[in-house]
């Protein structure tokens, strides 16, 4: 989702005002975003994505598969905002396009920003069918849903993926200064992007969540009858099986939240780059804001993933607070020793 400036239709241009000179307003504030609200984006995904991976990776969290898809997806998203966003910022807050220093960086640069933002759709996907398995099939998930299994789909994930845009390396052209596609990929690329990058990953993903939640309701459901019949011999029994519900829930949440952001996110920028053709002769500053707005949007989806694992997965915030007590212990530690050591030094 980048047929931007240089790339295909030029949508920023200079109308001409009273003066004859002036951008119109609609170009200047789609301007003010990538220079100013862009590097923000940049930023904020570069740390929320290493904070997340900081957590996933701990002892506790890294034993399962959920936690494993999910610590890729933010090595994803640290991949989109520093191929498609940082090239965006450079180019309008610099006029810089670092696609075109050449032929070569053109094409990987295309091909790189597409299979990024791709690979963090699939990969959503992935953990998505790996909890709606492990949910709807427990004594199946024993077998499926195992770290080796999920390792072998990321390769396959990143093998599809790369056959799929790898005609991105030939039907990109650098001509005259300008990396663009060839008119075949103009017409057709947008659609097979969009079912690649959107249709198809959401629609997978809203059918496992109405799975997951359908499954999660009825084993509530089952729990109350059941509880209203249990023994107190049974109390244990009905508290690992409590212990378990809660696990799914919270895991559960996480994975709508995130998905729901992916959808309010991307949306729009799927829709825009497939009507775009059909509103040729539309003021091409609008167009410009509403692609620049779109655009950003769409970025935001990986650079909140962090937020959205805090707000509603209650063992990510455990974990996290943990990990923050941890360091200040270690510091305080640290700093105690460095006084302990200057003292003995000092009193010798």
């Amino acid at each position: 989702m980048d047929n931007s400036e240089g790339f295909g239709a030029d949508w920023k241009v200079s109308n001409k005002t009273d003066n004859g000179l002036a951008k119109s307003i609609d170009t200047y504030y789609a301007d003010l975003l990538w220079i100013y609200f862009s590097p923000c984006v940049i930023l904020l995904g570069m740390i929320s994505s290493t904070l997340s991976i900081s957590v996933l990776l701990r002892r506790t969290m890294r034993r399962s598969t959920t936690m494993f898809y999910l610590t890729v997806l933010s090595f994803g998203d640290i991949l989109v905002v520093n191929t498609g966003l940082l090239r965006r910022w450079i180019r309008y807050a610099f006029e810089t396009d670092i696609r075109t220093f050449g032929p070569l960086n053109c094409k990987i640069h295309v091909f790189m920003t597409y299979f990024s933002l791709q690979f963090t759709a699939w990969i959503l996907v992935a953990v998505t069918i790996d909890r709606c398995i492990s949910v709807k099939f427990p004594l199946r998930a024993v077998y499926y849903c195992t770290m080796r299994r999920s390792r072998f789909v990321v390769v396959l994930v990143t093998f599809l993926l790369i056959m799929l845009n790898g005609h991105l390396l030939f039907t990109t052209d650098f001509q005259e200064g300008i990396c663009q596609f060839n008119s075949f990929s103009m017409i057709a690329w947008p659609f097979m992007d969009f079912a690649l990058y959107c249709f198809f990953p959401f629609s997978i993903m809203l059918i496992c969540n109405v799975i997951i939640i359908r499954t999660i309701v009825k084993s509530f459901k089952r729990f109350a009858t059941i509880k209203e019949k249990t023994s107190p011999n049974n109390l244990t029994n009905e508290a690992n099986s409590r212990r378990q519900r809660n696990r799914n829930s919270n895991m559960t949440a996480m994975l709508l939240s995130v998905n729901i952001s992916f959808l309010v996110c991307t949306l729009p920028v799927s829709v825009y780059y497939i009507c775009e053709s059909f509103f040729m002769d539309a003021d091409p500053s609008l167009m410009n804001l509403l692609e620049t707005i779109s655009s950003l949007l769409m970025y935001m989806n990986n650079a909140i993933s962090f937020f959205l694992y805090c707000l509603s997965g209650t063992k990510f915030r455990r974990e996290l607070f943990k990990m923050f007590k941890r360091t200040t212990k270690e510091k305080t530690r640290a700093r105690n020793y460095s006084i302990e050591s200057i003292s003995s030094i000092v009193d010798s």
